[in-house]
């Protein structure tokens, strides 16, 4: 499936569930927003996929705290525009 031009938002990015779901997506050509609750995570898994900023995004959200999510969504990523969302939140809670 192309998906250039889309941009996902994928929760739990720091993950290796979450990393492999990033790179299936920008494998087959769209941007992405890489939520974790530990943003330095989701920055080694931009780093390990060898994104750029143009192509990626990092924010740090706890996805099971509903101010957070709300805060994560509205912040401004400039040029990218969310199509997809794929994640799994709360995987991480204990850390």
């Amino acid at each position: 499936m192309d998906f250039t031009g889309k941009v996902v938002i994928v929760t739990g990015a720091g993950g290796d569930m979450g990393t492999a779901i990033v790179k299936k997506f920008t494998d087959n050509g769209s941007k992405a927003v890489l939520m974790d609750i530990r943003e330095e995570a989701a920055q080694k898994a931009v780093e390990k996929l060898g994104l750029d900023a143009e192509h990626s995004f990092c924010v740090k959200v706890d996805c099971v705290r509903r101010g957070q999510r709300q805060g994560g969504c509205g912040q401004d990523h400039g040029t990218l525009r969310p199509h997809r969302l794929s994640g799994q939140p709360g995987r991480h809670r204990g850390t």
